[in-house]
């Protein structure tokens, strides 16, 4: 039974010896027997481990005698009825030990404990300003480490033997948000360590340029630069200016102007917002497009009586009108496309007359129109005596119309308006009375003429009801 039990024992011990050495905790078994401690000295203990006394035969202890400054000292029976006592090892150093009943006889042991490899980092983070600057970490180690960052604006001292400190260097940080660099640190071995620098975002800034651009009246398109650190919005006050609406950085807006028409300058206002930083104006200044005029018809005809006319003025300013007859007025001025309406009075005189309209426009030559009035029809000094009758006069169906020895036998006969405005308009002969059809002209007063030759003889016609 003892034989199997001491093969057993060896068994595990040699399988604990065979394990890879990794760096978690180890458990290095002594086996203990009769005179001897086996193995009587350990040298790859690390801080951490375990040393496990296994009995195997006899009455024994492990009893500490010489250990490092600060280690707990040990005393423990190991025996049939005791088998086992562990000792984990907290300090570097050379450890001493003996069984006490044979001590006198040689049974003594010893392990040494490296303190193995370390490293810590702190602090864990470091926050700096937008601006450029370094900062430092500090590394506790009693191996040689190395140093990396993952981030090229963040740039780090790469490597180090024992206690030291780590130089982070950073960039200004030109965005408005903040950024952060993880810097890590390895030692062979151990866990890799992580500490961060985080850094603020700068402020944010907006400038645009130019700070105005002059354009031509005719439809087209201009540019603003912007620079920024932000996200930045634009819009213009002006329906004939539309713009980039949005941005994030330095960019560009584009203007998109419509045709100035108008004779008159016109300016559009960019405004340009990035939040945290003062909100920037810009203009386009478009000049006004070249004067025009024209007016239609060039001419009126109008009849003898009063009444009015309209022109059509079309143009894109400021212009005035002149009449240069007092019998023809017209309204003296008008903006832009505008009726001009020209009032006439009666034309008592037996001849036609002119008025004419001078329209100006400020650097442009004048146009001028007319208004040709009809020489008078009504005057009882322009009916020759004798020359024809009407009768009934007033009348109210027919009209009988009987021609003396004086007018020609073909005449051309024609029933007009007070206004000149013809309603009849027929030949005749002249050889005997003729009976004319005026059931269907509306009751009024009316110039009845008769044409022979050239020369109109007329008189005055009232239709009753």
């Amino acid at each position: 039974m003892k034989k199997i039990l001491r093969s057993n024992v060896f068994m595990a011990l040699f399988m604990v010896f065979m394990l890879p050495f990794t760096t978690w905790s180890a458990v290095h078994i002594v086996n203990v027997q009769n005179n001897f401690f086996s193995p009587s000295n350990i040298n790859n203990v690390q801080i951490g481990d375990v040393i496990r006394w296994v009995w195997v035969s006899g009455v024994h202890t492990t009893t500490s005698t010489t250990i490092p400054a600060g280690a707990a000292a040990w005393d423990s029976p190991i025996t049939s009825g005791s088998p086992t006592f562990e000792y984990t090892v907290t300090v570097a150093g050379s450890y001493n030990y003996v069984c006490t009943p044979h001590a006198g006889m040689g049974m003594v042991g010893s392990f040494s404990v490296s303190a193995g490899s370390t490293l810590s980092v702190s602090p864990s983070n470091q926050n700096v300003s937008a601006m450029a600057g370094s900062t430092m970490f500090t590394v506790t180690s009693n191996s040689s480490w190395t140093a990396t960052s993952n981030q090229p604006w963040c740039t780090v001292t790469p490597s180090g033997t024992g206690n030291g400190t780590i130089t982070a260097n950073y960039t200004a940080n030109p965005a408005t948000t903040t950024r952060v660099a993880t810097i890590t640190v390895s030692v062979s071995g151990l866990p890799s360590q992580t500490v961060t620098v985080t850094q603020a975002g700068a402020a944010a800034t907006l400038s645009v340029a130019p700070s105005n651009q002059n354009v031509a009246a005719t439809a087209g398109s201009t540019m603003f630069t912007v620079t920024s650190n932000s996200n930045w919005t634009a819009s213009s006050n002006q329906t004939w200016c539309t713009v980039t609406s949005s941005g994030s950085g330095n960019g560009n807006i584009t203007a998109n102007y419509a045709e100035n028409t108008s004779v008159t300058s016109r300016v559009a206002t960019i405004t340009v917002i990035a939040s945290g930083a003062a909100n920037q104006t810009v203009t386009v200044t478009q000049e006004g497009a070249a004067a025009t005029l024209s007016v239609d018809p060039p001419n009126h005809n109008v009849s003898p009586m009063a009444g009015s006319v309209v022109f059509m003025v079309t143009s894109n300013t400021n212009w005035t009108a002149q009449s240069n007859s007092d019998w023809c007025v017209t309204n003296t001025e008008g903006t832009g496309n505008a009726e001009l309406i020209a009032d006439y009075a009666e034309n008592e005189t037996y001849e036609v007359r002119v008025a004419e309209l001078v329209i100006t426009v400020d650097g442009l030559p004048p146009q001028t129109v007319t208004v040709t009035q009809d020489a008078s029809t009504v005057s009882v000094n322009n009916i020759p005596a004798g020359s024809f009758q009407l009768f009934p006069n007033p009348a109210q169906q027919t009209i009988n119309i009987s021609f003396d020895n004086n007018i020609g036998k073909e005449v051309q006969l024609t029933i007009a308006q007070m206004d000149g405005r013809i309603v009849m308009d027929t030949p005749l002969t002249t050889s005997k009375i003729r009976t004319i059809d005026i059931s269907e002209l509306p009751s009024g007063t009316y110039i009845v003429s008769v044409i022979s030759g050239d020369k109109p003889h007329r008189q005055i016609l009232v239709k009753a009801r």
